[in-house]
């Protein structure tokens, strides 16, 4: 029985000493918690595989094009290899922030988790709270924005690659091949 007593007061204490946080403030995180996760289902769409592949093979091309490309284009190509290099700050954005975006949201997550864990054990203040809440706000809105970016180049340009990076490997093995040739006959 004394156990009993003993137990029932130190949660009544507990409970007496968290702080008395605003449900508000508990729906923001909660909000902020519905919007990493989407995110995340965004995100996890993206294949990092296929941009990783597809940008250095992409680039390869375009060094290629701007490099070594032998003899003159028909017009018809030129428009075709202008619309391919089109796609050249996509993949760029893509190869380069894809790590970052991963980072940023395992980070992102882990912050929110912890807060609502400090929260529950009574370790926030408060008067901290509004800063903490404005901080994580900030983040999540940030990684939203650099997962959408992601997304909307890796949904419009892989798909177009995917389209056209055919044609242009033909055009530039048709090129080499002319090279060899020119090469072999001077």
């Amino acid at each position: 029985m004394h156990k009993i007593i003993v137990i029932s007061t130190l949660a009544l204490f507990f409970i007496a000493c968290r702080p008395n946080i605003d449900e508000a403030k508990l729906a923001k995180i909660d909000s902020l918690q519905n919007v990493l996760d989407s995110s995340q289902q965004l995100f996890n769409k993206v294949d990092s595989v296929k941009i990783m592949k597809y940008s250095n093979h992409y680039f390869e091309n375009l060094d290629y094009v701007r490099n070594e490309y032998y003899d003159t284009v028909e017009t018809e190509i030129a428009f075709y290899i202008d619309k391919y290099y089109g796609m050249r700050k996509a993949m760029k954005l893509m190869r380069k922030n894809y790590s970052k975006a991963k980072s940023e949201l395992i980070i992102s997550q882990n912050q929110l988790n912890l807060l609502t864990q400090d929260i529950d054990n009574g370790l926030v203040e408060k008067s901290q709270l509004d800063k903490y809440l404005e901080l994580e706000s900030n983040n999540v809105n940030q990684v939203k924005g650099v997962v959408n970016k992601i997304y909307e180049a890796y949904d419009y340009n892989i798909q177009l690659y995917e389209e056209m990076n055919p044609r242009v490997d033909s055009i530039i093995a048709d090129n080499k091949q002319k090279a060899r040739l020119a090469k072999a006959n001077s």
